[in-house]
């Protein structure tokens, strides 16, 4: 049992069969020192140990076969109890009830056999970017969020498209490109092993291809995958939500116009696309009723309000998100550190280039910049310091020419 209170973070995991936990237990074994691990083998035992603890598992990782109780099951009684909680499912199935009875309730689908490594990056960048917010009650918003508002407008031609027999891929695409809410629940689904071990899809056409139209049907019609935004969400109105979906876009947009005038490679393109639809999911988190509304000091940016107020920022809070759904880090970078562009470089390894990241921190200033946007003075001006620091300082002409 782990101590009361502790500085490592909590992890437990849940599967019927004995010897595949000794594999995890050895496989892991070398993170001992910086997370507590424990193993349980059932549904009914893990909520033993998890109601029986004085704080809370910061990670779940649950198999979904097992008898009495299911993963869907377990996990689904562990976010009752613990909203805050990271939820994944870590199995060798995935037929399509499986994927129904869990897409709305595990963060993330792991196929077994699952690679050491890739488990740990998995596990470290979520705990990594859940770390940056200290504030317990943004990240219980953020672990508690499972699908996104969208757009009335596109919800009702999303429902209407998939409904027809002639519709294509791109017909959807062309709906789901306009919306974050929709594009982030996509790439969730994608970027997990609900559909098999296919790598990282980096953009919209190949995530809906992937998924097929008769499933994202069955997702959106049977079990709401897609949620209506109906009258704002948190402290947001409907219009401010569908000027910051709008903003979003243009965003997205420029971003990927951007990486192109760079000649960057075509995951790059499509991750700005990508980063820039997703960058100010955050504000969704930070603007809950149940958070105190955002005042500046005199001389602080908005970012820095918002680090003193909510123990973190929007764009952390976004990016902890998409972590957990398991977008691709590219992606969730972008997301994370769009107004804080030095904080995504490494800190001893050379740097990285252009990057998705790049794109999108540019295409954010240029964009407020050009549309003279009195309301962001703090974010006309791209980060001097971080261009400089990529050789990448004297493209700024050529990049406002064709956003």
């Amino acid at each position: 049992m782990p101590p009361a209170y502790s500085e490592k973070p909590r992890l437990l995991f849940v599967d019927d069969e004995p010897m595949l936990l000794q594999g995890i237990r050895r496989m892991l074994h070398p993170m001992r020192e910086k997370w507590y691990i424990d193993f349980c083998e059932s549904g009914p035992q893990a909520l033993e140990k998890v109601t029986a603890e004085k704080s809370a598992y910061d990670v779940v990782i649950s198999d979904m076969r097992m008898p009495i109780m299911n993963g869907a099951e377990v996990l689904s009684r562990i976010a009752a109890l613990h909203p805050g909680t990271i939820r994944l499912i870590l199995s060798g199935h995935a037929d399509r009830q499986m994927i129904m009875q869990s897409v709305g309730i595990a963060h993330r689908y792991l196929s077994k056999p699952c690679d050491g490594r890739k488990l740990t990056a998995t596990l470290e960048q979520a705990l990594g970017l859940r770390a940056m917010l200290r504030d317990e009650e943004l990240r219980r918003s953020v672990s508690g969020t499972i699908s996104l508002p969208s757009r009335p407008d596109l919800y009702v031609r999303l429902l209407s498209v998939i409904q027809q027999a002639e519709s294509s891929i791109d017909d959807v695409e062309e709906i789901v490109s306009h919306d974050p809410a929709m594009a982030g629940k996509v790439l969730k689904l994608v970027n997990s092993a609900f559909f098999g071990n296919r790598g990282t899809a980096h953009n919209l056409n190949e995530a809906i291809s992937y998924v097929g139209l008769d499933v994202l049907r069955s997702l959106a019609l049977t079990l709401g995958l897609f949620e209506e935004l109906k009258g704002g969400f948190g402290a947001l109105t409907l219009s401010s939500m569908e000027a910051l979906w709008s903003h979003s876009f243009d965003v997205a947009a420029a971003a990927r116009s951007i990486a192109v005038a760079e000649g960057a490679e075509k995951s790059i393109v499509e991750e700005s696309f990508i980063g820039g639809l997703l960058h100010d999911v955050g504000k969704l988190f930070v603007g809950s009723p149940t958070l105190p509304p955002l005042s500046l000091q005199p001389g602080e940016t908005p970012v820095d309000a918002e680090r003193r107020i909510y123990g973190g920022t929007h764009g952390e809070a976004g990016g902890y998100l998409f972590a957990l759904w398991g977008l691709p880090s590219g992606v969730v970078e972008a997301v994370a550190f769009h107004h804080e562009p030095e904080r995504g470089l490494p800190a001893s390894e050379k740097d990285p280039g252009f990057t998705a990241l790049t794109a999108v921190h540019a295409a954010d200033a240029l964009l407020h910049r050009k549309q003279h946007d009195a309301v962001a003075p703090f974010f006309l001006h791209p980060n001097g310091a971080y261009l400089a620091r990529l050789g990448l300082s004297e493209r700024l002409p050529a990049w406002e020419a064709v956003i």
